[in-house]
């Protein structure tokens, strides 16, 4: 009944929104899904199917650290992640290094591991009885929100947005075109530089367009529906082992109110790490939710696992997985006995594996073959000071706030949260009325911005007395307030510092939604199976919050592109606008970024790549009247290769960290330097004058087009 709510609540909302600033039709919006269906279904299936291959791989790998079956295909597929991702990058580094990271050594691999599955039997178990049966009304509602990532996806033949195209696609698109990572510096991009660049993400990507030989703007788009199943299971699985199989559930209608959510259609690196850092935090929760005591691991399995966990978490999205780290490290700490040693283990196991990121990220020029040790050496020291630990029942029972808090506790608890609130309060207006300012005005804006997700929350406090669960989350809240604390306190004088300022809020933004998400799930589902209660007050209260959460109703505008929570029919109106018109408006094509002309260049410079010419570590000088994607065509994203650009507007700040965007005064000190191989003139006529300066600096034209030459030294 609550999920049929939603749906009506959603179409309204969705009616309110048709004559908005979003706007849009649904005639339109299924235009332009019709309009690009030939180029994107086919290209939708090929990920998905090569994500299967890659998770059930990766689960395998898993299985065998475990050594016991995994308890839902749930459990399955976020153990086949954390395998498949730390396999794709042990591969990058060694076949990238050779330069064979291509289709047939990925194939032969992922089809040897599954093979090998077929022997680990069984593989999935569940443990007790199954989880409560929910009618199929029930499921309308989250299946509606979960797919409509899908329909901006099947109009997207190029990733939906910006930022996404210099640290995420373009690296990948370099390993698909070349089969090669021989550095662990490696920026195809001169906007974003080695300090943005994902390896775990571009492992895992690339292996995805290499097994489908997918452009790399196309097969990021189309990791959309696959990024969208691994959210939601991370949410549940996460909800389900702290508060039962009904937290889960109500996870998946609360987790869609996220700025996680919104970005789903970009395939970003900070989403992706969601699903990870909710194994992680799940390794360290054992006990089952559900009234039996769960299938457990043995020995020194689990501090390798949480090893793994959180250190592919860093890879995927270093301030993400620093997030999730020090979540886990906390509750370790304040959960104490047995539990510390190996959990502690785990985080300094990850921190080994980390550190080709944190390489990678200060611009070290090793071999990419340098780091491999990293990960097999992380997973031998977690093993190594989790010492053997127990035989069978790991560590189930180690957790000492597992157990429900009584009233009492729960109003002592309270009494002091609020004279201590109070008290601080009094004294920040007695000693800096200025910040008193500043925290009230916080709190008030996040307040509207996550009105509902609060509202949730707030169930939660009222009705959930696990202990554990409230551990978690206080234990993420906690770190999310130290990192605003560490950004607000860092000098911004320098690069350095002004990216600190802007990059830990901004994943802030991430992570602590994300947690309200979890505990409204977890509220919600302690409401509903709250039995107690009569029925209609259950439905009625649950059915109050899913429509406040589908209706378009705030205190201030939407914005778009803000980090608050959208709602249901926010986030729809988003998705169908997008479909309709396209993401790129302002670009030469709203649908392929670039138009014919920036297209018949990036096929000729492809040329060069397939003749051989134009190598891996080649470098490309761009000149053009800017920089910015929509007048240069962006040639390291769509080609991978090596590109640096001279431009009339070079920029030099935290958006543009890659260090190879110079001026045009500096054309004749980069044309005598002899690093670039090929020059491409855009937007410039040969009476720009360009064109005799680069030839006199001993280049010969070898191709041009619409608006643009190409040149390669003799």
């Amino acid at each position: 009944m609550t999920s049929l709510i939603g749906l009506v609540a959603l179409v309204v909302g969705l009616l309110l929104l048709q004559s908005s600033l979003i706007g849009f039709t649904v005639q339109g919006a299924v235009a332009g899904v019709a309009s690009q269906l030939g180029t994107t279904l086919p290209a939708a299936v090929s990920v998905a199917l090569a994500t299967v291959m890659e998770l059930a791989a990766g689960a395998v790998l898993v299985r065998l650290v475990r050594w016991t079956p995994y308890g839902s295909l749930v459990e399955a597929a976020l153990g086949g992640l954390v395998g498949a991702v730390a396999k794709d990058t042990v591969l990058l580094l060694t076949l990238g290094s050779a330069g064979h990271f291509d289709l047939l050594p990925l194939a032969l691999m992922d089809l040897a591991l599954i093979a090998g599955g077929f022997f680990l039997r069984p593989f999935v178990q569940r443990c007790g009885p199954g989880q409560r049966r929910w009618s199929p009304a029930a499921w309308s509602l989250p299946l509606v929100l979960w797919s409509m990532p899908l329909v901006l996806q099947l109009a997207s033949p190029v990733v939906p947005f910006v930022d996404v195209l210099p640290n995420h696609v373009a690296p990948v698109e370099h390993v698909r075109s070349f089969g090669s990572w021989d550095s662990l510096a490696v920026a195809p991009s001169p906007i974003y530089g080695p300090s943005r660049i994902f390896l775990g993400y571009v492992a895992f990507m690339g292996s995805l367009t290499a097994l489908t030989g997918l452009p790399a703007t196309l097969a990021v788009a189309a990791f959309a529906l696959p990024l969208s199943v691994l959210l939601a299971a991370g949410g549940y699985h996460l909800c389900r082992v702290l508060a039962g199989p009904a937290a889960g559930y109500w996870s998946l209608l609360t987790v869609p109110l996220t700025f996680a959510f919104l970005r789903l259609p970009d395939a970003r690196a900070a989403v992706l790490a969601f699903p990870l850092a909710a194994a992680a935090i799940a390794l360290t929760l054992p006990e089952s939710r559900d009234g039996v005591r769960p299938l457990t691991l043995a020995g020194r399995g689990r501090p390798i696992l949480l090893a793994a966990a959180l250190g592919c978490t860093v890879l995927v999205h270093p301030v993400i997985g620093g997030f999730a780290t020090a979540t886990v490290a906390l509750i370790a700490l304040v959960g104490g006995g047995p539990l510390r040693r190996p959990v502690l283990a785990g985080v300094v196991g990850s921190a080994v594996i980390a550190l080709p990121q944190a390489a990678l990220m200060l611009g070290v020029m090793a071999p990419a073959w340098t780091a491999i040790p990293a990960l097999p050496a992380g997973l031998l020291l977690a093993g190594w000071l989790a010492g053997p630990g127990p035989r069978r029942g790991g560590l189930a029972e180690t957790l000492r706030p597992s157990t429900a808090l009584g009233d009492r506790w729960i109003l002592l608890l309270a009494v002091v949260l609020v004279i201590a609130i109070a008290g601080g309060a009094v004294l920040l207006l007695q000693l800096r009325p200025t910040m008193a300012t500043l925290i009230g005005g916080s709190i008030a804006r996040a307040l509207a911005d996550y009105a509902v997700l609060l509202l949730a929350l707030a169930i939660g406090a009222l009705l959930v007395r696990e202990a554990r669960a409230w551990l978690v989350l206080g234990a993420g809240v906690v770190v999310a307030l130290a990192a605003l604390v560490i950004a607000s306190a860092t000098p911004t004088g320098t690069i350095l510092g002004e990216s600190v300022a802007f990059e830990l809020p901004k994943s802030v933004g991430y992570w602590a939604p994300w947690l309200f998400a979890l505990g409204g799930g977890i509220g919600l589902g302690a409401l509903w199976t709250r039995e107690a209660w009569p029925a209609v007050v259950r439905v009625g209260l649950s059915g109050v919050v899913v429509v406040a959460a589908a209706l378009p109703f705030r205190a201030r505008p939407m914005d778009t592109l803000g980090i608050e929570e959208h709602r249901y029919s926010e986030s729809a109106a988003i998705v169908l606008h997008e479909t309709q018109f396209g993401y790129w408006l302002d670009y030469p094509d709203s649908r392929t970024l670039v138009g014919a002309s920036g297209a018949a260049l990036a096929r000729q410079v492809s040329e060069e790549q397939v003749t051989g010419r134009l190598g891996p570590r080649t470098q490309l000088l761009h000149i053009a009247p800017s920089f910015q994607q929509w007048v240069a065509t962006p040639l390291g994203v769509l080609t991978g290769v090596m590109e640096t650009t001279a431009s009339e507007d070079p920029e030099d700040s935290v958006h543009t960290v890659g260090g190879r965007l110079h001026g045009l005064d500096e054309l004749d000190e980069l044309l005598a330097s002899g690093a670039f191989s090929y020059v491409v003139i855009q937007g410039y006529g040969p009476e720009g004058g360009y064109l005799e300066d680069v030839q006199a600096g001993g280049y010969e034209l070898i191709s041009q087009g619409e608006g643009w030459q190409l040149l390669r030294r003799r």
